[in-house]
């Protein structure tokens, strides 16, 4: 088990994270103990990956920097990673932690001892996994570093996330979120299969939850629907739905709630997904992201507004490709340097501005010049608000 970041526990509620990111698999192609022949290797075609320990380090250090709930507050972060590489360091606090490899073993006891601390008070518990999965008879497997260890039983050393997730009805933590970041498709060989048997950490009942459970709000929230791919690993690069994910945490999904900044289950859900719809049309690359959720469980509970990113373009697209000077400034807050963008001609060539951070809950305003008189110059007012808000980005109308 690696703790990365912990807290004295409290008697009120605490979030409880666990991270585990596959990469490395040692007895697939590429791995020390691949071994021709292997049901694992050859029935799979499952290759070694490179995107997943970096998408858990991404996601581990937003949580580590980032997280914010003045109601339940960050209590630990759990770290497990099988880089192919061979990087078994994460920096905290300018510190570097040695992490364990996320094999089966590993993964078990760092469950166990999450699933400890999250089973008390009114906690949150969030579970993150990125890898390799497959489904077999419409169960979602996740696999280990050292999946197909066993030539004669390969998924023990996987684990079953459904039966997981209905298991963690016995749980008292009141949300529960868990993030599956990996394929969850079929193959010939897992038709084949009576049952993966793969490892369930803790044992669905038939029961509806733990009586002295008050859950409130879960989610079971995984990259790719049943029967679908996440797509090509991403070399070297986070993960569309690891960036989605980031980004609706930080405050994309946010919602203004009695004065507080919000992040809601729902919320969440929404915006990951139309997130990720628009990386998909930019990349010709579908991925269709699959939830189960319930309540309205608050997992970002913050004063301060959120810094979001903001895509600004004008109607006709052409509008922008004349335009010489672009400006985002505060309005009613001089104080506050104004936006503008590092290249204006690579606006002019995308036709269209991306701005990384812009504080929400704003008015700002726009300035725009343009190198002909076939459009106006512009100086207009804008609101800046969170996803929530707004279903669907509203460019501005250039009069011709």
């Amino acid at each position: 088990m690696t703790l990365i970041w912990q807290k004295q526990p409290t008697d009120t509620g605490q979030t409880h994270v666990l991270i585990i990111g596959v990469g490395y698999y040692n007895h697939l192609r590429g791995g020390d103990g691949y071994r021709q022949g292997v049901i694992a290797s050859q029935g799979m075609r499952l290759e070694q990956l490179t995107s997943p320990p970096i998408s858990a380090r991404a996601f581990a250090q937003w949580i580590v920097d980032s997280f914010e709930n003045e109601e339940v507050p960050l209590g630990s972060v759990e770290l497990l990673l099988s880089d192919v590489r061979g990087n078994t360091n994460f920096t905290v606090d300018r510190e570097n932690v040695s992490i364990e490899a996320a094999t089966l073993p590993n993964i078990e006891a760092a469950f166990r001892a999450w699933y400890k601390r999250c089973d008390s008070h009114s906690n949150i518990a969030i579970f993150y996994f990125c890898g390799h999965g497959v489904n077999i008879q419409q169960e979602s497997i996740l696999l280990a570093e050292d999946f197909g260890a066993d030539e004669l039983a390969p998924y023990s050393n996987a684990m079953n996330i459904d039966q997981i997730y209905r298991g963690m009805l016995q749980c008292k933590a009141k949300t529960q979120c868990f993030f599956i970041d990996a394929c969850n498709n079929g193959s010939v060989e897992g038709l084949r299969l009576e049952n993966a048997n793969a490892k369930c950490f803790v044992t669905p009942q038939l029961i509806t939850r733990n009586s002295e459970s008050n859950l409130s709000s879960r989610l079971l929230f995984k990259a790719a629907a049943p029967g679908k791919f996440t797509g090509a690993d991403r070399p070297r690069e986070v993960s569309r739905f690891t960036q989605a994910l980031i980004k609706s945490l930080n405050g994309v999904s946010c919602e203004k709630k009695d004065g507080r900044w919000v992040v809601s289950i729902p919320d969440l859900v929404h915006s990951v997904q139309w997130l990720m719809e628009q990386a998909s049309r930019r990349n010709n690359s579908y991925q269709l992201p699959y939830a189960i959720s319930e309540g309205w469980g608050q997992l970002i509970v913050r004063q301060r507004p959120p810094l979001v990113p903001v895509t600004l373009r004008f109607e006709p697209l052409e509008a922008m490709a004349d335009a010489t000077m672009l400006e985002l400034q505060s309005w009613g807050s001089p104080a506050l340097l104004p936006i503008r963008p590092e290249s204006i001609l690579q606006v002019n060539q995308h036709k269209e501005w991306q701005i990384e951070e812009v504080e929400v809950g704003r008015f700002y305003q726009l300035t725009t010049r343009f190198s002909s008189s076939r459009y106006r110059n512009l100086d207009t007012l804008l609101s800046v608000m969170p996803r929530s808000h707004s279903p669907d980005p509203i460019p501005i109308e250039m009069n011709l």
